[in-house]
């Protein structure tokens, strides 16, 4: 066997370097380690390797979203200026909670719905701050099939696209979005949750009647709430 020492593993950013997310991981690291034959350094390659990687590059990703995201917007607005989001305290706290949200979300949908939100404020989007928590709880609470379905609140269009080509459909919006989604896309149960939530929200408005036909905008049957969330959510430069 041979006595040569294991080589040190690199140094890891020190934790003015790091997020916060780094006392995650090692709080991850902690629990497997009570049920794993790891210890010392073998233990360090594992929390470097499969945690604090995987979230460094998560991190990364989202804050190179947000980069690229910010190029957009300067070559979109001729007056906006990326200099000036250092000192813009919105903004900075927006970036903070939604690299937070980013980190614990598994869903491609809700990355790019924070990372919206991070843009339309640094782009001057300005909302009451008691309505802006509330929409950033939502942005992380909300699945993709809730964000879907404002949508097609907002735009019942959308279902006859489902439906398949020169559809045209009739009846209550939530009955036509059940009979729509629920066969591929979800559950009933999920759905009926979902409707829930987005009413209980103060986003939807009351079941009535609507005409949707492809290849035609209908008009919005969301309340103000809702529209506002969609907006908070929606591209800045689009």
């Amino acid at each position: 066997m041979s006595d040569q020492k294991p080589k040190p593993i690199p140094k890891y950013p020190a934790e003015s370097e790091a997020p916060a997310f780094a006392d995650g991981a090692a709080t991850v690291v902690e629990i497997i380690g009570d049920g794993l034959p790891v210890v010392g350094y073998l233990k360090e390659r594992m929390l470097d390797r499969y945690v604090r990687g995987p979230l460094e590059r998560k991190r990364a990703d989202f804050h190179t979203r947000i980069a690229e995201g910010l190029a957009r917007l300067e070559a979109k607005f001729e007056n906006f200026d990326p200099n000036s989001l250092e000192n813009n305290e919105d903004f900075v706290a927006a970036v903070f909670a939604a690299t937070q949200a980013a980190m614990r979300s598994s869903s491609e949908t809700q990355r790019d719905a924070l990372c919206n939100v991070v843009l339309n404020i640094a782009a001057g989007l300005k909302l009451d701050e008691v309505l802006r928590g509330a929409f950033m709880g939502y942005v992380e609470t909300f699945s993709a099939l809730h964000i879907e379905v404002l949508r097609i609140f907002d735009d019942p269009s959308r279902l006859a696209s489902l439906a398949g080509a020169n559809a045209t459909l009739q009846g209550p919006i939530k009955g036509l979005i059940g009979k729509k989604l629920v066969p591929g896309i979800a559950s009933q149960e999920a759905l009926d949750r979902v409707l829930d939530d987005l009413e209980n929200a103060g986003m939807t408005a009351e079941t009535f009647a609507v005409t949707v036909a492809q290849g035609s905008k209908s008009a919005s049957t969301l309340k103000p709430a809702g529209k506002a969330f969609l907006r908070f959510i929606s591209s800045a430069a689009e």
